[in-house]
């Protein structure tokens, strides 16, 4: 009896806590408020990315926010733009080796999203 009732509290409190996080991580990234079907040219170079430096460019747009998660779906890199722009040189020095998932937000709140892989060495 005392492990369901204990069970039952543990569950409340995590899925109270973690929905919370997760509302408030993924305000901005919600499929309601963005056309996830947007034509949009998004540039990711170079890829695979074998140096320290990745550009970022976007045609027709203008970026206000810029993610890359891992294969996990951590969050690795997030950037906010208050004034919008077109290109971003992100320096990956500490990115481990992998794949990543390059999400950009554009001032119309259009999403894309490009893979990308990381080997530096």
């Amino acid at each position: 009896m005392k492990q369901i009732l204990l069970l039952l509290i543990f569950s409340f409190i995590s899925f109270v806590g973690f929905s919370q996080t997760q509302e408030n991580e993924s305000s901005h990234w919600n499929k309601n408020s963005l056309d996830i079907n947007a034509k949009i040219d998004l540039k990711v170079f170079p890829n695979p990315c074998t140096g320290q430096k990745l550009t970022v460019e976007i045609d027709n747009e203008e970026l206000t926010e810029l993610r890359i998660t891992n294969i996990a779906g951590k969050v690795v890199i997030l950037k906010k733009y208050i004034i919008p722009v077109d290109r971003v040189e992100l320096s990956l020095n500490n990115t481990p080796n992998g794949l990543y998932l390059i999400q950009v937000k554009t001032t119309e709140n259009k999403l894309m999203a490009k893979k990308l892989i990381v080997s530096a060495r």
